[in-house]
């Protein structure tokens, strides 16, 4: 069956997103396929020949809209996220790996060579598995890796500067929603990277470590989320709401009907 969310869930997880999610791509609008639903923050192409990720309707999680990477491409957002401005913050995405080989492929990054903030596939001190790095030290250790090419993973992290602490979330298997996200947190400090960062690659300027597979809804919170709001998000995805309260009674409305997202 579909998921909907109860009222009160539902007015909570509108309130928290208005204060704190920055960006939110969902890649479901045919006619622009980079909007930002929620910051303004519109993707970019990188423009070399052979860099541009390509979109398809059904590419996404689900069978809705989503990018497919090869590798060698990547979308660029406008955001900031180095920890002068975000010291707090969240993001992540729903990924689906192409290739079991080892080796190193990041979702997001703004690594300007200095250890910072990423988060995708590596292979560097443990086994093959979904990671952040430290800082300025390594990728995390003992978070899973993908064990087929036909599952979506939903893929998270959490970034604390402050506390000097960094965390992975991972679901190998974002279609079921009974199991807990695996989390494994590590010391983490951060120096400065990239004022844009880079879905699909690790760095915004070059192409490197590039993704393969897909990638859909992701998006980027201006604090640190809970293993209980991120459980949320990994069941119910994103409704976004309304800069008004008056708002408030679509949302709750809209709260009523089965999202197209979930599936059996």
């Amino acid at each position: 069956m579909k998921h909907t969310l109860g009222l009160f869930g539902f007015m909570a997880l509108a309130l928290s997103a208005q204060g704190a999610l920055v960006s939110y791509w969902t890649f479901d609008d045919p006619a622009n396929t980079h909007a930002d639903s929620v910051g303004g923050a519109t993707l970019t192409d990188p423009g070399a020949a052979g860099e541009v990720a390509t979109w398809g309707v059904s590419t996404g999680f689900n069978g809705s809209g989503g990018f497919s990477f090869d590798g060698n491409d990547r979308l660029i957002a406008p955001v900031d996220v180095n920890t002068s401005v975000m010291p707090q913050m969240t993001w992540g995405a729903w990924v689906r790996t192409d290739s079991l080989a080892a080796g190193l492929r990041k979702v997001m990054g703004h690594d300007n060579g200095a250890w910072d903030r990423t988060i995708g596939l590596d292979t560097r001190d443990a086994s093959f598995r979904y990671t952040s790095f430290t800082g300025f030290q390594r990728p995390i250790e003992g978070s899973p890796g993908p064990l087929n090419t036909t599952d979506w993973t939903f893929l998270a992290a959490t970034y604390d500067q402050g506390a000097q602490a960094v965390t992975i979330y991972v679901d190998l298997d974002a279609t079921s929603t009974a199991d807990a996200l695996v989390s494994v947190t590590e010391v983490g400090n951060f120096n400065a990277g990239w004022p844009t960062f880079a879905i699909g690659g690790i760095r915004p300027d070059i192409a490197s470590e590039g993704w393969v597979g897909a990638i859909d809804q992701a998006f980027v919170f201006n604090e640190l989320l809970t293993p209980a709001q991120l459980t949320q998000i990994r069941d119910h995805g994103f409704v976004v709401p309304e800069p008004s309260i008056a708002a408030y009674t679509l949302l709750v409305a809209g709260a009523l009907f089965p999202r197209r997202r979930r599936r059996a």
